[in-house]
């Protein structure tokens, strides 16, 4: 009740012997998707939550855009992404 504005996003890696999916919960951007990249990828398949970004003086915080999902793709170093809403 009284955590306001705290983050408590999760998401998840799926990997079988050829292929690796990353799920992305809801979140908003952060160099943290470089570190998964780097970590964790590359990935064949991203699936990218954009939340509501409007207007982003509110929303960003809280949100990815989708212009951020593009900059996720390119972080999280995948060779497809879906973005989901």
């Amino acid at each position: 009740m009284f955590d306001r504005d705290t983050k408590q996003c999760s998401g998840f890696v799926i990997e079988s012997l050829t292929r690796k999916i990353y799920f992305l919960g809801d979140s908003d951007y952060s160099d943290i998707f470089k570190l998964i990249g780097h970590r964790l990828g590359p990935f064949d398949l991203s699936l990218i939550r954009i939340g509501a970004s409007d207007p982003e003086w509110f929303m960003g915080p809280i949100h990815i855009s989708p212009d951020q999902a593009a900059q996720v793709h390119l972080d999280t170093q995948s060779k497809h992404s879906v973005l989901c809403t």
